[in-house]
């Protein structure tokens, strides 16, 4: 009886060390894919706000040509400089995050359905006896995450022009022969 609950015990802490290693792989697949995504997001709220801003300073160069003068004291004018100043030090706060930094990026965003899996798995094991099957299913995928992660830092490494977008590569190229795009 006792050899047998050490079994168990052993067999839990293989499962375990499974599902550990297959969390850390998700999350190192994961943030580099979710810092990406910050950047572009940051990046399009950035020109989201300077279109906002921009709109702003219309409005406030057309209040001023229908006035003679711009009255700071009035109500609207005094919102329309208040915004102004939020979207800057917005702009700013946007510019300046490092999502690099992010220690939520450490963690993956929901390992719920993972850690169901394996406590079917689990309880599967003490059911059937010896399920290697499944175990060896999570192990092939564990392997093909770190592949894939590796695949996915040789070709950032050996082609950085796969990052680039259209323009930019256009630049590069003209750049290569001698030339300058028109800006």
């Amino acid at each position: 009886m006792a050899h047998n609950q050490a079994m168990v015990g052993s067999v839990n802490r293989h499962i375990f060390g499974i599902y550990k290693s297959l969390i850390k792989e998700l999350v190192r697949n994961e943030r580099s894919a979710r810092i990406k995504q910050t950047l572009e997001d940051n990046k399009r709220h950035v020109s989201l706000l300077l279109y906002k801003k921009s709109q702003i300073l219309r409005n406030l160069e057309f209040q001023s040509k229908q006035n003679s003068f711009v009255d700071r004291k009035n109500d609207l004018t005094v919102k329309a400089y208040h915004d102004l100043n939020k979207i800057e030090n917005r702009i700013k706060s946007l510019k300046s995050e490092n999502p690099r930094t992010d220690k939520s990026l450490l963690f993956l965003n929901d390992s719920e359905p993972i850690k169901s899996i394996f406590k079917n798995v689990l309880s599967m094991e003490h059911k059937r006896g010896n399920n290697t099957r499944d175990l060896q299913h999570f192990k092939d995928t564990i392997d093909f995450l770190k592949n894939q992660r590796e695949y996915q830092q040789l070709v950032e490494l050996y082609f950085a022009d796969s990052n680039l977008t259209q323009a930019e590569k256009i630049k590069r190229t003209a750049n290569r022969v001698g030339l300058d795009t028109p800006r």
